[in-house]
């Protein structure tokens, strides 16, 4: 009974929204932010990578084979999606990780189970040294480990691990980005006969997930599919962005 008080007690205590930092009753988003967090409205999406259409072809998947078996997107990487990825990511906001993980487990359910079933482990893209050492944690496996826990499927921090380091992601233009992953990656644990969901923060052109899922099904996985947080958008911002903050602009994921 006491955590359901100090759940009940949170909500009527005073917080800033994560989204717009406006002071609001309660914990979490404000109703401006929760209504804005999501994807552009009444655009076709891409069935594979969620992507929107591009007069009517996907930018990504019409020129390579999808990333992942499927993928499955909480929000776009704009307005209040992109403030509380940047904020979480850059400023160290490990707080948000809940509200995220959230976020994502609605969309992983919504879209419901790939026809062979639910994933029966879930992984992290593996986070470069220096990241972690300038960050102090991982948000892919932060965002796995809770999510794992949450749907009761079990996590497995160490199947995949990074041979090299590799350049930044953000710093590379986008046809760089497509063969930059190509070699990093490697397979640490067995995932013989499994089907495998791997995490990750922001979705751009997919090649990190396609490199996951090169080095998950040579180690055995029968099936992969990829959850992140946010899809990063190939042109500018549409209504959703700026419906909470004016100053909002979508800027290249981390």
């Amino acid at each position: 009974m006491l955590h359901l008080f100090r759940a009940r007690w949170r909500d009527l205590i005073p917080a800033e929204c994560p989204g717009c930092a406006r002071r609001v009753s309660g914990q979490g988003l404000c109703p401006a932010c929760r209504g804005a967090l999501g994807r552009c409205p009444s655009v076709p999406r891409c069935a594979w990578c969620q992507h929107p259409l591009v007069q009517g072809r996907c930018p990504d998947c019409s020129r390579a084979a999808p990333a992942c078996d499927r993928i499955v997107s909480a929000f776009d990487y704009l307005g209040v999606g992109q403030r509380l990825i940047q904020a979480y990511k850059l400023q160290g906001q490990l707080s948000l990780a809940s509200l995220l993980v959230q976020e994502l487990e609605t969309a992983i359910l919504a879209a419901g189970w790939a026809a062979a079933g639910p994933p029966q482990c879930i992984v992290p893209v593996p986070a470069r040294a220096a990241a972690l050492r300038q960050r102090g944690f991982s948000p892919p496996a932060e965002v796995a480990r809770q999510l794992a826990r949450r749907l009761g499927i079990p996590y497995r921090l160490g199947a995949l691990r990074r041979l090299h380091e590799g350049p930044r992601q953000a710093a590379l233009p986008r046809s760089a980005r497509l063969t930059s992953q190509q070699g990093l990656l490697a397979s640490a644990s067995p995932v013989d006969g499994l089907r495998v969901a791997v995490v990750d923060d922001v979705m751009t052109t997919g090649a990190t997930l396609m490199a996951c899922r090169a080095v998950l099904v040579e180690a055995g996985a029968v099936q992969v599919e990829a959850w992140v947080l946010a899809r990063a958008l190939q042109f500018g911002p549409c209504s959703i962005s700026s419906s909470s903050n004016p100053k909002s602009r979508p800027t290249p994921a981390m």
